[in-house]
């Protein structure tokens, strides 16, 4: 069984370098355009993917990006809660570079004021993980997400550092494959969508 995973496409706040976690925003026209890549890849590599369920944040740029693929493989996207992005609490909107976001993401047991910490993500994202092959039944699932859930999905698979987790970059609508026969010893595969296949 395997886990794809897809960072959704390129949001408006990416672009004016603002934290977002639960604020809804939409993609913007270069995102959209990642997204239509993104999903034209995995359409073109369906044969030996066989993806037969998608996830999906329930945050907007999520959404917008799963509808593509949703075209793209002839599914239809379900909802999970779960996976959607952390909760920046009172730092929602602040730039990358505000010293009070520095201080808590340096720090994956400090929750963000009024929002969650590192460790409260990996917590709920894990469990799903843990439940995917039976509630699938081994077959191969792809979920819709964001930047923070991508870097924790690749620690439930692969022992990290803080310091080398810090350094993991997932960009918008690179495409990652998980092996999960082999549970938490598997390895990853982290590629951008024009290296995939």
């Amino acid at each position: 069984m395997y886990l794809f995973t897809v960072r959704h496409g390129e949001s408006e706040w990416n672009v004016r370098r603002k934290i977002c976690g639960m604020v809804d925003v939409s993609l913007t026209e270069k995102g959209w355009e990642q997204a239509r890549e993104a999903a034209r890849i995995l359409k073109e590599h369906q044969p030996e993917n066989q993806i037969r369920h998608i996830l999906v944040s329930p945050m907007l740029r999520a959404r917008q990006t799963a509808s593509c693929i949703e075209e793209a493989l002839s599914l239809t996207a379900v909802l999970e809660p779960r996976i959607h992005e952390i909760d920046f609490g009172d730092l929602e909107g602040v730039g990358y570079d505000d010293p009070r976001y520095l201080e808590r993401k340096a720090d994956p047991f400090s929750r963000f004021p009024g929002g969650e910490s590192l460790v409260d993500v990996a917590a709920r994202l894990y469990q799903v993980i843990d439940t995917l092959p039976e509630r699938f039944h081994g077959e191969n699932v792809l979920w819709v997400c964001h930047g923070m859930m991508s870097k924790l999905t690749a620690t439930y698979f692969r022992s990290y550092s803080f310091q080398e987790f810090q350094s993991i970059r997932i960009h918008n609508c690179q495409i990652v494959r998980y092996d999960m026969a082999d549970g938490r010893k598997s390895h990853c595969h982290i590629k951008d969508p024009a290296q995939f296949g």
